[in-house]
């Protein structure tokens, strides 16, 4: 929010029940200022020292989103085989994409890089935004698990000029 009378922005997020907030000239310092928070789990952290991942492993975006769709989604008790296979479809893009990088190494920037290469293939809003949601799942899975310590799909957004549905006439 802006502050008329320091003519500056303000944002604050809360990470496990500690506030943090930060302070801008403008929208997109204070968004880089929280993207930052956010990036460091909400421990201030020195420069050239980034977020890792806290699990033992490193696990590329193709294996927890295949994993996740296996021992998560599947395994639901009231989970239709629909909408497994809709999960499977938008796995294939999100493979595609960025399946060869370390969970830990994803940024934002490479989520919506993925989301404008779709759109440029064609792909409509719709899958575009199941994409984004199958991958949002599976990030929330393995920060549940401990695996993850950041949540880089929460601030992607999807490009403008993604087609969606035409507009229907009806009598």
């Amino acid at each position: 929010s802006h502050d008329p009378k320091n003519n500056r922005y303000h944002g604050q997020i809360t990470i496990s029940g500690q506030r943090y907030k930060v302070y801008g000239k403008t929208k997109t310092e204070t968004r880089t200022k929280l993207n930052a928070v956010i990036a460091a789990g909400g421990k201030p952290q020195p420069e050239g020292h980034p977020v890792t991942a806290t699990g033992a492993s490193v696990q590329t975006v193709t294996e927890l989103v295949t994993e996740w769709i296996a021992k998560d989604l599947s395994t639901r008790p009231k989970t239709s085989p629909s909408t497994v296979q809709r999960a499977e479809y938008a796995a294939k893009h999100i493979i595609k994409h960025i399946g060869n990088i370390p969970a830990a190494d994803l940024t934002t920037r490479q989520v919506e890089t993925m989301l404008a290469a779709m759109t440029d293939a064609g792909l409509s809003r719709a899958t575009c935004q199941k994409s984004l949601t199958t991958l949002n799942q599976a990030i929330i899975w393995a920060n549940r698990r401990g695996e993850l310590d950041r949540h880089v799909t929460k601030w992607a957004v999807i490009p403008p000029e993604a087609p969606g549905t035409e507009p229907r006439q009806s009598l």
